[in-house]
C-alpha cells in the first residue's frame, strides 16, 4: 500500500467515528456517547407509532389533489 492509499483509508476511518486515540478523555467521550445514545433509546422505544405515512393528513391532501386532477 503507497502512502496515499494509506491516508485515504486513515481519512475514511475517521469520517466513520474509528480512532485509535486511547486517552482517558477521549474513552470518556466515548462512554458519554454511548449514554447519550441508550438515553434516545429509551425515549424512542416509548414512542407511539402514529402509522403508515399514507395515512397521515399531508398524504390525504395530496392524494385528494391528485384526484381532483384526474
Amino acid at each position: 500500500m503507497n502512502q496515499t492509499e494509506v491516508l485515504a483509508d486513515l481519512s475514511k476511518n475517521r469520517s466513520r467515528g474509528w480512532s485509535d486515540d486511547m486517552s482517558t478523555d477521549a474513552i470518556k467521550r466515548r462512554l458519554e456517547i454511548v449514554a447519550e445514545l441508550y438515553q434516545l433509546w429509551l425515549k424512542l422505544k416509548k414512542v407511539k407509532r402514529l402509522g403508515p405515512v399514507k395515512q397521515s393528513p399531508v398524504h390525504k391532501n395530496l392524494q385528494s389533489a391528485y384526484e381532483r386532477r384526474t
